[in-house]
């Protein structure tokens, strides 16, 4: 059964919304990254291993949540695509209703 305009329109607008705050948080999280340097992360002088090991675990970790952001961004497109396409609820392997 195809999705009715309504709720197209519905998944449409959940879809960019969800989008828009996911750049938006994802900016804010560059500009963070662009701003901390690794020395005021570890603190100053960085001469402890532990403070020097807390620096790199929060440097990964705003890695990872960067990588994160940006695979559900390339999903919400994907997705977005698929609702202009007509696909959206479609199964991608055999065709199928979702």
């Amino acid at each position: 059964m195809a999705l009715r305009k309504k709720q197209k329109l519905e998944i449409e607008r959940i879809i960019k919304e969800r989008h828009s705050k996911i750049a938006a948080e994802q900016q804010q999280d560059v500009e963070k990254a662009r701003e901390e340097q690794y020395p005021e992360l570890a603190g100053t002088p960085a001469t402890d291993i532990g403070d020097q090991a807390s620096a790199d675990l929060l440097s990964d970790l705003d890695t990872a949540e960067l990588s994160r952001d940006l695979r559900e961004l390339r999903e919400l497109d994907a997705a977005l695509a698929r609702l202009g396409e007509r696909k959206y609820g479609t199964c991608a392997d055999c065709g199928g209703e979702i």
